[in-house]
């Protein structure tokens, strides 16, 4: 006998799980994929942002600095540090195992903000 306890980690689907043995993180095959594929893309981003907030953090606060980077450099660390937790929050959706109720799945939009990181 299965009982409801979470949702699909990639669509949110309901999931029937099974009263013994490892609880289900996905409803399918294709979910289970298709969370691989954006595993691997997130783990990307998170390298990407991660070196470019270290480079950021490197920066001495001085006026070559904001001639070089503009006045808001600090602002775009923050964004970038931002836009780092939310990628490890959806990793840890992916990756992390159900809690006794649907899960809240950000999507890629979110991820990102809607903001441009390239300057």
């Amino acid at each position: 006998m299965s009982e409801k306890l979470a949702g699909c980690a990639k669509c949110g689907a309901p999931l029937e799980q099974p009263k013994v043995g490892r609880p289900r993180l996905y409803c399918g095959d294709l979910c289970r994929q298709t969370a691989a594929f954006e595993l691997r893309r997130v783990t990307r981003l998170l390298g990407g942002l991660e070196a470019q907030a270290s480079h950021l953090r490197s920066l001495p606060d001085d006026a070559t600095t904001r001639a070089t980077y503009g006045s808001a450099w600090r602002d775009r660390l923050r964004l970038i540090e931002a836009q780092i937790a939310a990628s490890e929050r959806r990793l840890r959706v992916l990756l992390g195992k159900p809690r006794g109720r649907p899960l809240s799945v950000p999507r890629n939009e979110e991820l990102l903000d809607g903001r441009e990181l390239s300057r």
